[in-house]
């Protein structure tokens, strides 16, 4: 019989091993994934920090953003381009400048840690300051102005009134075309259906553009580094330099002042020839450069050189530009006008009230006349002196006009369509206004820049 031998000496060590082997490659496993998992928490802390840091980087040049609304244009904003410390980490910063077709400021900011540079975060975003220039029309109240057939609007279009809009009635058998936005902050528009027409979209409600209540801002600035008059005051743009001839005193001929603004002092007048006082400016020329002029009551835009006496000056066709980069802009306390009647004189056999050379009821305003300028009315209307009389031709516009409530510079026959006095409009946004805008220009008293969008892009 056989007998089977029931001998396992030397089976234990073996499963030990075995054991041993897998509790070690679980220690090690176990050991792996913990320093895997500290890895990505540390990475993942580098890259809340490098997101930081590039988040500093954004703040920093909006601030100095709002300190100069040109700061990308400045070495300072150059310097950015380089590493900037910060804490314990650095950011870099690269701009890219508003044009036309993109008026905005974008900012791409990267930041790192210091002990792990190749850990980065990248943010752009893109910020935008709202002006009164960015507008062709800009009014604090439309009054009772109706856009209507015929009105052909060629640039953004903002309202803090009611818009009213008729496309039954007016001078053309189209219109009105607003091609570009527009904006209002009071009440729905009121549209007489017709031949109106929005192509780049509806008649939007946004918040509104807060009119400042005075420009004595730019007194101070004339005072220290412009020029500055006190009174009636006649200036003609003769490209670099000027003419100017205060109340009655001799003709000047100045160089651009340095910051770019003038400031005529004085007192208010609904009537142009009461008294030399007034802070009254006439104003045409050519301009080289750039210049804003303003005055503490009302601005008339001539058609001649309002430095020498009627009729001696030739026509100069209103005020233009010499070339591509010039930039004036006009900013009247009051109300700003196209000059309609007299003219002021300053020779001292005229009247002690100084009306005209000739008589203070000559019609001196052109058929057509050309306004190359940003116009802001602060507490009146841009419009055309006795616009109801005095049949003209077209005003041709290029720049922007901000006004209190929207004035008027000619009317039409109700029913035929027909032009019955003052002038035809021709008004044409000047586009670098999206982004830019005359010397020290009025800005509304709730600007500041604002954040279109916030992405971050491909990092480490």
């Amino acid at each position: 019989m056989s007998k089977y031998i029931n001998n396992q000496h030397g089976l234990a060590l073996p499963v030990v091993l075995v054991l041993s082997i897998v509790i070690i490659l679980l220690a090690f496993t176990a050991m792996n994934l913990t320093d895997n998992q500290t890895l990505m928490v540390n990475r993942h802390q580098q890259q809340e920090k490098a997101l930081h840091y590039a988040e500093a980087g954004i703040y920093r040049y909006i601030n100095a953003l709002n300190d100069d609304n040109y700061f990308y244009n400045t070495e300072e904003s150059e310097d950015l381009e380089t590493p900037t410390a910060f804490e314990s980490g650095c950011y870099e910063i690269h701009i890219t400048p508003p044009t036309a077709a993109d008026p905005v400021v974008t900012i791409r900011s990267t930041g790192w840690t210091e002990n792990y540079p190749d850990i980065t975060k990248t943010l752009e975003v893109r910020v935008y300051k709202r002006e009164f220039v960015q507008n062709i029309y800009c009014s604090n109240d439309e009054g009772d102005a109706w856009w209507v057939q015929g009105d052909e609007i060629d640039g953004p279009v903002h309202t803090n009134g009611q818009l009213h809009i008729d496309g039954s009635s007016g001078s053309g058998s189209t219109g009105p075309i607003f091609h570009d936005a527009l904006t209002y902050s009071g009440d729905a528009p009121e549209i007489r259906s017709g031949t109106e027409s929005f192509p780049d979209d509806y008649p939007k409600e946004v918040s509104p553009m807060v009119f400042p209540t005075t420009n004595s801002s730019l007194k101070t600035l004339a005072q220290n580094g412009g020029i500055y008059r006190n009174g009636r005051t006649c200036i003609y743009l003769t490209g670099s330099s000027l003419i100017i001839r205060n109340q009655k005193g001799t003709a000047e001929t100045l160089t651009l002042p340095s910051n770019g603004v003038i400031y005529i002092d004085g007192g208010t007048s609904d009537n142009k020839w009461a008294n030399l006082t007034a802070g009254d400016v006439f104003v045409s020329g050519q301009l080289d450069g750039r210049l804003t002029i303003a005055a503490a009551n009302n601005i008339y835009i001539t058609d001649r050189n309002p430095t020498q006496n009627w009729p001696s000056t030739a026509s100069c066709g209103g005020l233009t530009y010499a070339g591509s980069d010039d930039m004036l802009g006009l900013i009247a306390g009051r109300y700003a006008y196209i000059l309609h009647r007299g003219w002021p004189g300053f020779s001292t056999g005229y009247s002690s009230n100084n009306y005209s050379t000739s008589s203070s009821s000559t019609d001196v305003a052109p058929n057509n006349i050309t306004i190359k300028a940003a116009i802001f009315a602060l507490n009146g209307s841009f419009g055309f002196e006795d616009y109801t009389s005095s049949l003209k031709d077209t005003i041709t516009l290029l720049g922007s006009v901000t006004q209190r409530e929207r004035g008027a510079v000619g009317t039409f026959d109700a029913w035929s369509g027909n032009p019955v006095s003052g002038y035809e409009k021709s008004y044409r946004h000047d586009e670098r206004m999206l982004y830019d805008m005359p010397p020290h220009f009025l800005e509304p008293m709730n600007s500041g820049w604002e954040i279109r969008s916030w992405r971050e892009t491909a990092g480490s």
